[in-house]
């Protein structure tokens, strides 16, 4: 790891070098979804896939589902709704396959409780849907239930959003990652910050690879009156050819202190910035995950 020396607003190159980390870090976030509305219209899924419903979509991911309920069964015999919240083209490997969120959704949500949102990958292969990996399915549907943290379904709750990155993460010339962000607000934390990782499609399953803060926002003086400081630290991640079979994963990071507006956050185009610091990351895959050099 590298740490830069302090950044000084009296050094152009370094300045500018932290405007750019700031502004590519707020452009290349995901996109926040909200929890799934059962009145929602039938989805129309994208390209080739277009020929497809959302039904034929769920029939594939989930044993036993019924279309006509939107359910599954779980393990107790109890229907549990199923839907779709979030799906994307992703090309790969000279195909073009299409990702899905999806969410085990019960009847009620309560704030510390937790929504089971199973990734998948599926693609077309003639007139039929395939799939071609998904993370292990929870058995009960139940909310907390724990699975496993390689390969189990994400989840997300009431104080988070959740939402795909397909951002070109590339593992291998031809192999690429698949990215979910989740966003975590809780001012009475206070906690607010996004998390990325990264997936890995291998032999039916999909196996996380990859997990790092990419926004992180600490408050100071939040028990203090006054005009409230924000530290915020954002991260742009990229992939580049390191001389082995495997890309590296670089993470450059740039902190810096602003003032809170009334989203509880701080707009860098518009409010001025104190850079604090900026560090790089190196992060090597060793064939079943990376690791920070």
């Amino acid at each position: 790891m590298r740490i830069a020396p302090r950044v000084s607003m009296g050094k152009p190159e370094k300045t500018f070098r932290l405007a750019f980390i700031l502004l590519m870090a707020s452009n290349c976030c995901a996109q926040t979804v909200d929890r799934p509305d059962e009145t929602r219209k039938p989805i129309q899924l994208p390209g080739a896939y277009s020929n497809f419903s959302e039904a034929d979509i769920l029939g594939k991911i989930f044993d036993g589902y019924d279309p006509n309920t939107k359910t599954v069964r779980n393990r107790e015999n109890q229907l549990t709704k199923v839907s779709i919240l979030e799906d994307k083209l992703w090309r790969a490997a000279g195909g073009e396959y299409l990702v899905v969120l999806t969410v085990i959704a019960p009847k009620s949500l309560c704030g510390n409780c937790t929504l089971n949102t199973p990734l998948a990958v599926l693609k077309v292969d003639g007139n039929r849907l395939v799939l071609v990996a998904r993370q292990i399915l929870p058995r009960s549907y139940l909310f907390d239930e724990r699975m496993s943290e390689t390969f189990g379904s994400l989840s997300y709750n009431g104080h988070e959003s959740i939402a795909l990155d397909l951002a070109p993460y590339r593992l291998t010339e031809r192999e690429m990652l698949i990215g979910v962000r989740t966003e975590h607000m809780w001012m009475p934390g206070p906690i607010y910050n996004t998390n990325l990782q990264l997936f890995r499609a291998e032999r039916g399953r999909l196996r996380k690879v990859f997990q790092t803060l990419v926004t992180d926002r600490e408050y100071p003086n939040v028990h203090n009156g006054g005009p409230q400081v924000i530290l915020k630290t954002t991260s742009m991640v990229s992939t580049i050819r390191s001389g082995r079979q495997f890309f590296d994963l670089i993470v450059e990071r740039a902190a810096f202190e602003c003032m809170q507006n009334d989203q509880d956050d701080c707009d860098s185009k518009d409010v001025p910035v104190k850079p604090v610091r900026t560090q790089t990351e190196v992060w090597r895959f060793d064939g079943a995950r990376f690791k920070k050099k």
